[in-house]
This record gives structure tokens, C-alpha cells and sequence, in this order.
């Protein structure tokens, strides 16, 4: 009796976890699949946005109960860009991490767009976007630094794969000053005229760039001053690294390894893509190279955002579906 009670035990459990299976397949495949090629504002009648009321009742309760969500996501884009790279972030990566995510934009640009906007005072779509990416910290520190352990500046055409960012983050402490990000040092010809030192290192803004809960608090009180006084180069990631460096004696991380896990791809596609924008069958070493990455820089072809989505969708299913037959043979030894 008592092993038939075991058996069916083990029976319902593994149901479960094919049920589990099934559902995360099915879920995420929508995520990248439904609207693959698709460069719309909207993408069918199924169609489903992470809503203004239902974003502020999740950081209400999350705020009442004192629990901080783990990473918070500014992306910065322009109205140029809503229907295309904007609208294929939001249908890819950007939907691992719903609510958590907003695009940053001009004062007046995208009134009629669905996403998830934050629209900045006095802030045009000039590029390069200093004055934008120092007014979207300013909007981070004054509206979220009590809600979020860590803060992801993105471009809209960074791939970011969410659930491997939040994994690196999970080792590290977000109650120590960290600038997380590629680590560079600008241009030979540039270094004399932006006055850098030799041990200025910032973080390159193409790949992503993560600053800590705690570094942001020490930040916000210098970033009016900075982008006030201190432009000097069109390279906005220089003046943010320049801004940290100088008022807080912080750095970008100096790892060689950060170079290939948050990775700007100088072949500008030639080595993992097709001419179509379809990843290409790629060979062992390149699979690995890809494989490794937590962010992929530039795509800017929408259909390259798509088409890397549907890859890492299927590996991380893969590993889902390898984690599951080890439980199994667990169960079943």
C-alpha cells in the first residue's frame, strides 16, 4: 500500500513537471514567436501590454510588503524608434521583464504609443543622448532607488537575456557602490581633448551598463552638476564613466571576462548573421562566443532582435527541459 501511495506520488510529481514544462514552452514562445518579424505597434488581436494600473498595484504591494524586485530597466530610445527597435525590445527581452521595464523618450515624443514610456521634461531626441541618459538617472534615483537592487541603462538595440543578467546579479551585493558594464577607455585621439587619465575606465553604454542600489544613491546628488558642467564629449557613456570617476572615485569593472559577457559584436553582424538578419548556422567556437553573452550589441535590424530571441528562447528551454529529466532520475532512482 505504502508503494503504491509512493508511486503515485512520483506520477503526479512528474505530471506536474511536464504541465510546468509545458506552460514555460508555451509562454515564452509567445513571447518570441508570436509577433517574430513583426515590426508593428501591435501584433494581432491577442496582443497583451503590461498596463499603467496593473505596473503601479504590482509596485504597490511589492513596496507595502518592504521587497525590493531584483532589476529595474531604462531603456533609451527615441519616437523615431517606437514602431521598430522600441516595440521589438517590448516583444522580446523586454517581456521577461514586464513591469520592471520603461523606454525613454523626448518631452512630447510617442503620445500615441502603447508602451511603457517615460517621457522627459525639457529632454529632447538629440543624439547622442547625454543630456537624455543623465536626466533618465535623475528619473531612476528620484522615483526608484527604494524599489530596485539593480539599475540596467540599455539601448534599444541591446539584446539582453534577463534570466541569466539576474542570475550574475544574484552573486554580487547591491549595497556596495558597483559599476557593471564592458570596461573602456575611449579613443586614443579623444583622450587628450576629453582630459582622461590613464586608470579612467568607464563602462561602454552600446552593451549595457548595470549600476548597483547603492551606487545610484551616491550619484544622484552629483547628476545635475554633471550635466551642467561637465559635457565635453559626444560620447555619452564616456561622460556618465567621467561623472562616477571623478565625484565618487568609482570605476567600471576592469575584468577582461566583462568583455564577453556584456559583448558589442565589431563585426556589426557579419560574424553570427545572415544577409537576410537571420541568425546564421554558426560553427562550435562561435556558438560558444554566443552562448556565453548576457547582452548583445548592436541590432539594429529588427529582425536580428527576433531572430536571437528565438535562439536563446529554445536554449534556455533546452536547459529547462535537461534540468528536468536530472529531477526525474532523481525521482526515479
Amino acid at each position: 500500500m505504502r508503494l503504491s501511495m509512493k508511486m503515485d506520488l512520483f506520477s503526479l510529481l512528474r505530471a506536474f513537471l511536464y504541465l510546468l514544462f509545458g506552460f514555460l514552452l508555451g509562454l515564452m514562445v509567445s513571447w518570441g514567436m508570436n509577433c517574430l518579424g513583426s515590426a508593428s505597434a501591435t501584433c494581432g488581436s491577442n496582443t497583451v501590454y503590461v498596463t499603467h494600473e496593473n505596473k503601479l498595484l504590482v509596485q504597490s504591494l511589492r513596496r507595502d510588503m518592504m521587497i525590493l524586485d531584483p532589476l529595474y530597466a531604462g531603456v533609451v530610445t527615441s519616437g523615431d524608434f517606437l514602431r521598430t527597435r522600441a516595440h521589438a525590445v517590448n516583444k522580446t527581452w523586454g517581456g521577461m521583464i514586464a513591469s520592471n521595464l520603461e523606454f525613454y523618450v523626448g518631452e512630447g515624443q510617442g503620445m500615441e504609443s502603447s508602451l511603457p514610456l517615460v517621457r522627459l521634461p525639457g529632454i529632447d531626441d538629440t543624439y547622442p543622448p547625454q543630456k537624455k541618459v543623465y536626466a533618465m538617472y535623475k528619473y531612476m534615483y528620484d522615483n526608484y532607488i527604494d524599489r530596485y537592487h539593480w539599475f540596467l541603462r540599455a539601448d534599444d538595440d541591446l539584446y539582453v537575456r534577463i534570466h541569466e543578467l539576474k542570475d550574475f546579479l544574484s552573486k554580487l551585493d547591491s549595497s556596495q557602490p558597483l559599476y557593471i558594464g564592458s570596461p573602456g577607455k575611449g579613443r586614443k585621439e579623444d583622450l587628450k581633448r576629453l582630459k582622461l587619465r590613464p586608470s579612467d575606465v568607464f563602462c561602454m553604454g552600446g552593451p549595457g551598463m548595470v549600476l548597483s542600489r547603492a551606487l545610484l544613491r551616491k550619484l544622484g546628488p552629483h547628476l545635475q552638476e554633471c550635466l551642467t558642467n561637465v559635457v565635453v564629449s559626444y560620447n555619452e557613456d564616456v561622460e556618465v564613466g567621467r561623472c562616477i570617476n571623478r565625484r565618487l572615485g568609482i570605476y567600471c569593472t576592469k575584468s577582461r571576462k566583462m568583455t564577453e559577457l556584456f559583448f558589442h559584436d565589431y563585426s556589426n553582424g557579419k560574424d553570427f548573421f545572415s544577409m537576410t538578419g537571420t541568425l546564421r548556422k554558426l560553427n562550435r567556437r562561435s556558438l560558444l562566443r554566443l552562448n556565453k553573452v548576457i547582452t548583445f550589441h548592436p541590432l539594429k535590424q529588427t529582425k536580428k532582435m527576433y531572430s536571437i530571441h528565438e535562439h536563446f528562447v529554445k536554449l534556455h528551454l533546452e536547459r529547462l527541459r535537461a534540468q528536468i529529466s536530472k529531477l526525474e532520475s532523481s525521482i526515479n532512482v
